[in-house]
């Protein structure tokens, strides 16, 4: 059904991989190219921001339960800077 859908032109598959890419940058520790997927995944479409809840669970796993850390911080930073550049790239078309 997938492919079937992937024809058709659906792009649900790629925006599977880059959420599931970006768990997996996460739990590699990878926390740059983690930041870039999920915000790639969010400017296509909306819906993948539930994930952040997810990820918010495995940076507190990551930094020993402290509410705000420098690596939390270091995320959204990361994140909302590559959300904003695609979005103004995108509008500058």
């Amino acid at each position: 059904m997938i492919l079937n859908i992937n024809t058709r032109g659906s792009s649900e598959s790629l925006l599977i991989a880059m959420v599931l890419g970006s768990l997996v940058m996460l739990k590699r520790r990878r926390l740059g190219w983690a930041a870039v997927l999920w915000a790639l995944s969010v400017h296509w479409k909306v819906y993948p921001i539930v994930y952040g809840a997810s990820i918010l669970v495995e940076l507190h796993k990551i930094d020993a339960g402290r509410l705000i850390t420098r690596t939390k911080i270091e995320f959204a930073s990361i994140s909302a800077a590559t959300f904003f550049a695609l979005s103004l790239l995108c509008w500058a078309m």
